[in-house]
């Protein structure tokens, strides 16, 4: 065989080499690509698939919250679902004390201040002690009926604030009801705390089951 011939053939056997080799190299590159694809997709469907259970879970909690019913079994569930998310974590730890009893609804909490209002204001010109003398001037008094002042009563009076805070309550403003409360001192104050400590419960719960709510949706993928 002349040596050019058999220059010719061993050069294309190199080619041939070479154009295969690159060929494989192409195959390999293009299966790692996928591969990393198809990890991907598993990992974006499970983060889904975890984010629905997530939600699921925190919107079983909300329906037993706004039911005043005890949430404990609930709230376990969001707490394992939520995983390491720090912010998660603080609003299920600010929760964890009212779970096993549940937390007062805003209806229950409006009607129950229809009754407390005009306690409040009679708290403030009854005489001081737990005598005969107050006994009877609260019996007086629950005779009476308190006239109710118009929300944009002015002044510090029992009297004015209780107003400000019905109409607060009215517009369903439940953090404007407490904050107008707040500014109730002696006697008042401490009849109003017990109902203000269940409000700011219940404002504490909305807040935290809407923080639980966001984060699920941002596990989604979804802009809330």
């Amino acid at each position: 065989m002349p040596r050019a011939v058999s220059r010719w053939k061993t050069c294309k056997q190199v080619a041939e080499i070479k154009k295969t080799a690159a060929d494989a190299a192409t195959m390999l590159r293009l299966a790692d690509r996928l591969e990393q694809v198809e990890a991907s997709l598993r990992e974006l469907q499970t983060k889904r698939s975890s984010a629905a259970a997530l939600l699921l879970a925190v919107g079983q909690m909300r329906d037993a919250l706004a039911a005043g019913r005890g949430f404990e079994s609930e709230w376990r569930a969001v707490k394992v679902l939520a995983g390491d998310d720090g912010d998660s974590q603080a609003a299920l730890e600010s929760l964890k004390d009212k779970a096993p009893s549940g937390i007062e609804t805003r209806a229950s909490l409006a009607q129950r201040f229809d009754v407390l209002a005009p306690r409040l204001v009679r708290a403030e010109i009854l005489p001081e002690g737990d005598g005969w003398w107050r006994r009877t001037a609260e019996r007086l008094l629950s005779l009476v009926t308190i006239r109710r002042e118009d929300g944009s009563a002015a002044g510090q009076t029992s009297a004015a604030i209780v107003a400000r805070a019905q109409a607060a309550l009215t517009r369903g403003d439940l953090a404007g009801t407490v904050a107008e409360l707040a500014a109730l001192t002696g006697a008042p104050a401490e009849l109003a705390a017990p109902w203000s400590a269940e409000a700011k419960a219940r404002l504490e719960a909305d807040k935290a089951v809407s923080a639980l709510s966001a984060h699920a949706l941002a596990l989604a993928g979804v802009k809330p």
